[in-house]
């Protein structure tokens, strides 16, 4: 029973990997909406801007006084200005929104399917315990553990690695388990 229960544990590290890297994915994707919400306000912004910078020129062209142009001149300056910053606050939103979704697209796609991945490591466990596999030590496995811990940690690394190393530790913790066991 406390075999079993140690396994169980060992196998829900892994699966806690894998909904942590779906949840990244799911975050970005989340920031890239925002993103865009944030970009798409901000060239609402730029476009009033301009629109009252067109306005201003008009009112200096009819100003009865170069007193009143020389006013409006200012205000059009300075609409126009603050058009070509919303403008580049637009464009720094478009580039995070793009950022965001790829990398949204790498958290919850991957040449393999987190449920292949799964069933690859439930087999390889299997293997183990079935000694269609060549044992390790128990501190061999540790050791692959924690380096396929902190590989799924590695915020450097794509999301099919992170959760692909998130599942090895679960696999390699699973294979710890067993040489205590034995």
């Amino acid at each position: 029973n406390n075999k079993q229960q140690t396994i169980g544990e060992s196998f829900q590290h892994a699966g806690e990997g894998m909904i942590d890297a779906v949840s990244k994915g799911v975050n970005a994707l989340a920031s890239a909406v925002g993103a865009k919400t944030e970009e798409t306000k901000q060239e609402a912004n730029a476009s009033l801007e301009r629109h009252n910078r067109d306005s201003e020129f008009q009112k200096a062209k009819n100003a009865d006084n170069v007193s009143d142009m020389a006013s409006h001149l200012m205000n059009a300056a300075s609409s126009g200005t603050d058009a070509l910053t919303s403008d580049a606050k637009a464009e720094k939103e478009s580039l995070k929104a793009d950022y965001q979704k790829e990398n949204a697209k790498d958290s919850l796609s991957s040449d393999q399917s987190l449920s292949e991945m799964v069933s690859e490591k439930v087999e390889a466990a299997t293997n183990y315990f079935t000694g269609d596999n060549n044992p390790d030590t128990q501190e061999a496995h540790e050791e692959l553990k924690e380096k396929a811990k902190e590989e799924a940690k590695d915020d450097s690394n794509d999301a099919s690695t992170r959760a692909s190393a998130a599942v090895d530790a679960g696999e390699e913790a699973a294979l710890e388990v067993a040489n205590m066991l034995e």
